[in-house]
């Protein structure tokens, strides 16, 4: 073999070496500039690790407040309980303001049902209802009304712009403009009332306006009475009375 043969082996050679080396190279760059992308990545998740870290260390109560809400609500079945519940006292803070102090649970278009100690259905719903996990018995609604079945088929409702359902008491208590029906056609306003719904006793102890077809009144007060079927208005009251001009009779 000559030494041109040679010489030509020999360029054949260094020129593959090269072709190797370059790939090599251009791999090294690539598993380098991923190496780098995969170094940055993790030093961002670990400062956003770190940024929660410090939030939940120092966000208030508030700020991590659970709400949960749902449209329809749910039927939940109330229970009698032996201690008598109390109206709250004028002058102390009610339970509506006290819910809001700790983390709230929120419904959207509450529903509640139960039954009376003679087996009487009642429902209440309201377009909202909140209550607060340390106070689970009480459960402030917005929009309340209630209806309640008597017996022989007569009914009472009522409704108000708030409220307050002591649900394991089964004791409800309207505030703000507050309305009360009966199925004979009596509709009385007041400021307050309170619902026995164990007796469905409904006793108000601020002024009362009101009409039906006996005629039309206003009182310090009202109660009705279920077992009787009356409304009994304390005084000072005023009734007006619907009689038919054929039942009046005038002396000269």
């Amino acid at each position: 073999m000559t030494a041109e043969n040679h010489a030509g082996r020999d360029w054949l050679h260094t020129a593959g070496n090269s072709t190797s080396g370059l790939k090599q190279l251009q791999q090294g760059r690539r598993h380098t500039a991923m190496v780098k992308t995969l170094k940055t990545v993790l030093v961002l998740a670990a400062a956003l690790l770190c940024a929660l870290l410090v939030y939940n260390l120092t966000a208030s109560e508030d700020d991590r407040s659970l709400a949960v809400s749902g449209v329809g609500g749910a039927v939940q079945q109330s229970q009698t309980a032996d201690t008598p519940a109390q109206p709250p006292a004028r002058g102390t803070p009610e339970p509506l303001a006290a819910v809001s102090a700790q983390s709230e649970i929120a419904m959207i278009g509450a529903r509640y049902g139960g039954m009376d100690n003679k087996g009487r259905p009642f429902t209440i719903t309201a377009d909202s209802a909140s209550r607060s996990p340390d106070m689970p018995d009480i459960i402030n609604l917005q929009k309340p009304m209630a209806d309640i079945l008597l017996a022989d088929s007569g009914w009472i409702a009522v409704e108000s712009l708030r409220g307050v359902y002591m649900q394991d008491h089964m004791q409800l208590f309207l505030h703000e403009n507050v309305r009360f029906f009966h199925d004979t056609g009596y509709e009385m306003h007041t400021g307050d009332l309170h619902i026995d719904l164990k007796t469905s006793m409904v006793r108000g102890t601020t002024p009362v306006s009101g009409h039906g077809p006996a005629g039309a009144v206003e009182a310090g007060g009202m109660v009705f009475d279920p077992s009787e079927d009356k409304i009994i208005f304390n005084g000072p009251a005023r009734l007006t009375l619907f009689l038919p001009t054929k039942d009046i009779f005038l002396e000269p």
